[in-house]
């Protein structure tokens, strides 16, 4: 069977379009013959990303960026990502598609971060888009606070030489070179008492070595008495519990009760109740006792002066009187 020229001219251009298909989807990274599963993510900013931005997955490639488009929502504009992913990888809600970075030189791809797979999505679903800290920003990051901390040292330093500036322009020179004078008399006064203090120690040497002697004796007298004070203070601690233990409320009480008593025995004292009272309070009977007594004060003196007033003397039975003064 001939084929004609006309069936060869179609069969070329149908062979040369699928060649051409097949190549340019090879070249945008497709795989020819696998099944991808179309994902959908959102970003903020795509920097670096394009059409057949390979998507990575632990290393290996499982896919390839097929659209970028730009969405609107509430809050701002964002960019959308349609993702093609190799089928065999089960992506879940909390999988990630993050941007990063491949090399120095600035390269892009997308990084697939599976934490678990539990709550799996499924086609047509949306993956979380993230973006991975730039090197450039990293080191803005570093380099901005201590950016700020050296402006405001200069700031200060600029303020601290405008001061200076002004004390130094008001006679602050002479007044600086006195200060530098006083310091090194200062300093020189410290070196030559530093110096006789040396030679204090010095000289003192020897008494300083007795005192630390008598210390480490003392100390040893301690250590050895140290028995004693033991003994002392069981002896203070059993007195202690002795008079813990003693009825000191009993006696308080009798004392309380006994001085009560003496109260009122002073009291009938003082109304002249009682022998007691009576005798203290009767300044009649106080007369007479008194007077009794002069009198038997001069009784027993006329008694011992003259005995023969006052005692008859009988010998062998007959009576003698005694004759009368």
């Amino acid at each position: 069977m001939k084929v004609s020229k006309e069936a060869k001219i179609g069969l070329f251009a149908a062979l040369s379009l699928a060649a051409l298909y097949f190549g340019y989807n090879f070249l945008r990274g497709k795989r020819l013959f696998s099944n991808q599963t179309t994902y959908y993510a959102v970003y903020n900013k795509i920097d670096g990303i394009v059409k057949s931005t390979p998507i990575y997955f632990k290393g290996l490639k499982v896919g390839q960026v097929e659209k970028l488009s730009l969405i609107r929502t509430d809050s701002a504009n964002k960019i959308m990502a349609t993702l093609l992913i190799d089928d065999k990888i089960q992506l879940a809600q909390s999988s990630e598609a993050k941007i990063v970075s491949m090399d120095l030189l600035g390269g892009k791809a997308i990084s697939l971060i599976i934490p678990s797979l539990v709550n799996p999505i499924h086609k047509g679903d949306t993956l979380l888009g993230t973006e991975e800290t730039s090197l450039s920003e990293s080191i803005a990051e570093l380099i901005t606070p201590v950016k700020n901390k050296t402006e405001n040292v200069m700031v200060s330093l600029n303020k601290v030489l405008g001061e200076l500036e002004k004390v130094l322009a008001n006679g602050g020179t002479e007044h600086l070179s006195v200060g530098i004078e006083d310091l090194a008399g200062i300093l020189s006064n410290l070196r030559a008492t530093t110096h006789q203090l040396d030679v204090l120690m010095q000289s003192e040497k020897g008494k300083i070595g007795k005192i630390t002697g008598n210390l480490e004796a003392l100390s040893e007298t301690f250590k050895k008495s140290n028995k004693e004070i033991e003994n002392g203070l069981k002896n203070f601690s059993s007195i202690s519990d002795s008079l813990a233990n003693a009825p000191l409320k009993a006696t308080i009480e009798q004392l309380n009760k006994t001085s009560m008593q003496l109260a009122m025995i002073t009291q009938k004292i003082d109304k002249g109740e009682g022998s007691a009272g009576k005798f203290i309070n009767d300044k009649e009977l106080y007369d007479n006792l008194n007077k009794s007594s002069f009198e038997l004060q001069a009784l027993l003196k006329d008694l011992k002066e003259n005995p023969g007033r006052y005692l008859n003397i009988s010998v062998f039975g007959g009576k003698t009187k005694t004759k009368k003064k």
